[in-house]
This record gives structure tokens, C-alpha cells and sequence, in this order.
């Protein structure tokens, strides 16, 4: 099972308005000293896993993202999210997640109490909860639907910074391969219903940019332990690609879906790469 739970916020005092813009590090830290309390088998199993890992934290988020701007300022509402790709951790996270909790919560210098915990999109346009399967079987009837000999087009907007690594290099560029590559590794490590690994070839000849509104960002990882920066972009992409196989407009549209718990690219367990096709954030 899938799931996004948001936890809102509510800030005690002016605190909260001096959240600095990066938060992830501190939130994967509280999730970790939660989950170390709940399950410590889990907690030590995650933190060491290599390689990608079956959930996301976001950074302290103010409003609603939106597709021009990363907040919405004038929203004063407070919240962050935790994704899980682990049927385990999410059925432990819907069952105990919301119960024991503190009732407030410090986060860089800034104090918040917590109000609410969900996983329900009727309560928070950011909260989910849906099956491998059903995911599968939208993004089967989304496709669909393309008018034949039109261009197939997806949409990614990504909300928080985001970047790849490459050869030990920071990528900050959302090109075709590196974001759907990072989409379907991990989906291919966590759902037990592998993708064609054909469609890697699709990604290298026929997917290209359509268009773009990004912007780069020096993100500084505020509660890491060295204090380090990471070249970023923020904005969004549109990829499109002409093709008469309904399977690749298929594994698109999914990946597009899925990147909404998945993450894209680096450190999405600190805050990093948290990603929304544009037809769901709209």
C-alpha cells in the first residue's frame, strides 16, 4: 500500500515564521526518533538500507504548493508529509502514527503543536492512500485516452529541490532518463510488479522536453550534521514523446502518478525531490 499522511501544524507564538527554507533534515530526524520508539527492528533495518528507500519525509511546508510558486504565503496553515512505499511501515503509520505523538513539536529553533494527522485526500489535498494496483490501473485508463498520432505528454512539478547525482556530481536538471529512471528503480525495488526493462530504451530515443519553468536553487541542509548545500532546481517539466505503444504512455503516466509518493532523484528522506504530476495538483 501507498500512502501520504500529512501531519498539520499549528505555530506557537512568531516562531514558526522563522522556519529557515529547508527543514527535511530535521523532520527525517523526528520521524526517525518516532519510529526508533514504535518498531527499533524497523527503524535500524530503514536507516541502513542501501540504496533507495520505501519512504519520503517533507520539509515544513507553509499553505499549499502551487504550480507557479513553491508556497502560498498568504495560507498560514502549517504542515509536512511522510510517504511510504513499505507495506509494513504504512500499515504502521495509519494504525499508530497519529496516536503517539507529542503534542508539540520543535523544528529548528521553532516551536508547533501538533493539530491533525491524516491520510485522507477528502481532508488534505496532499494526503492518499491507494493500492500498487489501483495506481496501476488510473495511469492504464489515464493513457488510454491519448488521441492516436498526438504527441504523448506528462507533466512534473517539483515543489521542493530537487537534483540527481551523477558520477558523484550533483545534477540539478530534470532531464528524461535521470527522472524517470529514479521513478521506475523505485518502483521496481517496492511494488513486486517489475516494469518492462525495455522502456529504459523508450527513455534514451524517444522521451524529450517539451517545456519548462524552473529555477536552480543552492538549497543549504539546515540540521545536518556538516551544515552541506546542494545545487537544486525547483518548477516544473513537461516531457513529451511520439509513439504508437500504449505500454510506455502507460509506464509514463504511472511514473508520473507514482512520483507523488516516491520522490525524485537525491535525499528525497530529507525534504528533497518532492514531486506531483500537474493533472493531479491542479
Amino acid at each position: 500500500m501507498l500512502i501520504s499522511l500529512v501531519v498539520r501544524l499549528k505555530p506557537l507564538g512568531e516562531r514558526g515564521r522563522a522556519l529557515p527554507p529547508t527543514t527535511g533534515p530535521a523532520i527525517h530526524g523526528f520521524f526517525f526518533h518516532w519510529l526508533t520508539g514504535e518498531k527499533p527492528e524497523m527503524a535500524s533495518k530503514l536507516h541502513d538500507l542501501n540504496g533507495p528507500k520505501p519512504f519520503t519525509v517533507s520539509g515544513v511546508q507553509r499553505g499549499l504548493p502551487q504550480t507557479d510558486k513553491p508556497t502560498d504565503s498568504a495560507n498560514n496553515s502549517y504542515w509536512f508529509r511522510l510517504t511510504s512505499m513499505d507495506e509494513q511501515l504504512s500499515e504502521l503509520l495509519l494504525k499508530r502514527f497519529g496516536r503517539n505523538l507529542p503534542l508539540h513539536l520543535e523544528v529548528l529553533g521553532s516551536s508547533f503543536e501538533i493539530e491533525e494527522v491524516t491520510a485522507d485526500s477528502r481532508e488534505h489535498s496532499w494526503a492518499a492512500t491507494i493500492s500498487w494496483k489501483e495506481l496501476m490501473n488510473m495511469s492504464v485508463a489515464d493513457a488510454s485516452s491519448n488521441p492516436i498520432g498526438k504527441a504523448f505528454k506528462t507533466q512534473l512539478f517539483f515543489y521542493s529541490p530537487t537534483t540527481f547525482k551523477s558520477e558523484g556530481r550533483s545534477l540539478p536538471l530534470p532531464l528524461p532518463n535521470q527522472t524517470f529512471r529514479s521513478l521506475v528503480t523505485r518502483w521496481n525495488n517496492f511494488s513486486q510488479l517489475p516494469l518492462d526493462p525495455a522502456f529504459f530504451d523508450f527513455l534514451e530515443e524517444d522521451l524529450v522536453i517539451s517545456g519548462y519553468d524552473l529555477r536552480s536553487e543552492l538549497a543549504l541542509m539546515e540540521g545536518s550534521r556538516r551544515g552541506a548545500k546542494l545545487l537544486c532546481f525547483r518548477g516544473w517539466c513537461e516531457y513529451s514523446a511520439f509513439t504508437s505503444e500504449i505500454r510506455w504512455m502507460q509506464i509514463l503516466r504511472l511514473m508520473s502518478y507514482f512520483a507523488f509518493f516516491s520522490g525524485v532523484g537525491y535525499k528525497t528522506t530529507m525534504g528533497f525531490g518532492q514531486t506531483i504530476a500537474l493533472d493531479l495538483a491542479r
